[in-house]
């Protein structure tokens, strides 16, 4: 299970200073929609990590952490619902990654210190993101390739709600 792991103590563990996500063409499917969405989980992950890095108010860092938690929803429902409709046969899987990230970004917003949330889970979660989009996803959107069943535009990956 993912979870927040528990906060270093300095000198201990990985506990070197939160590392922005580059964006590159590596990092794309092909499909402009989930292109899209997922350049704009990187920025706010990226966010996360100057608003951390930079020490603002536990206000502000709990804002960025809402707003990249209400995306990345938006996002795993979007990719869930073309899974479905594909009939893709690694759904179950695929969503319980999800679900997993759901749980660690539910737990560094539930922490009353976002501040020492997102340090102590703010690898995990990066590595999370760049191992998702780079393998997890891709897998999927191959198999949405070949099958010829790509999700729609990016006008309509938003027109979920």
């Amino acid at each position: 299970m993912i979870g927040v792991p528990p906060p270093e103590r300095p000198g201990e563990g990985n506990g070197a200073a939160l590392t922005p996500i580059r964006w590159s063409a590596d990092l794309e499917c092909g499909i402009a929609a989930i292109d899209i969405e997922h350049q704009t989980l990187v920025a706010l992950y990226n966010d996360l990590v100057r608003a951390v890095g930079h020490g603002t108010s536990g206000w502000m860092t709990r804002s960025v952490l809402h707003t990249l938690k209400n995306h990345f929803l938006d996002h795993v429902a979007h990719e869930e619902r073309w899974m479905r409709t594909a009939d893709y046969p690694g759904h179950q899987a695929h969503r319980d990654a999800h679900e997993g990230a759901a749980r660690m970004l539910e737990s560094i917003v539930a922490d009353p210190d976002a501040q020492r949330a997102v340090h102590a889970a703010g690898r995990h979660l990066r590595d999370w993101i760049m191992e998702h989009i780079a393998v997890t996803d891709r897998d999927f959107f191959a198999f949405l390739n070949a099958a010829g069943t790509a999700p729609p535009a990016a006008s309509g990956a938003q027109a979920d709600d």
